[in-house]
């Protein structure tokens, strides 16, 4: 529990990585069936108003820094 809630204030470059590329695998994950892929994209179609590229969405996941959290 102390290790959560440490990361409500401190997080290093080995933790963001991780957590990126965790989110990335997750992302992907998610991508896995034809029910899965429409939830996405009327979830990005309602949030973004079109649908983002893999790569896009994975540029926005690398742009953040340890600065922006």
């Amino acid at each position: 529990m102390h290790e959560v809630a440490r990361l409500a204030y401190e997080v290093n470059e080995e933790e963001l990585a991780r957590g990126k590329a965790q989110l990335k695998a997750k992302l992907l994950m998610q991508l896995d069936g034809s029910t899965e892929v429409f939830e996405d994209i009327g979830r990005q179609m309602l949030t973004y108003g079109r649908r983002m590229t893999p790569a896009e969405v994975f540029a926005r996941v690398d742009a953040v820094s340890l600065d922006s959290l």
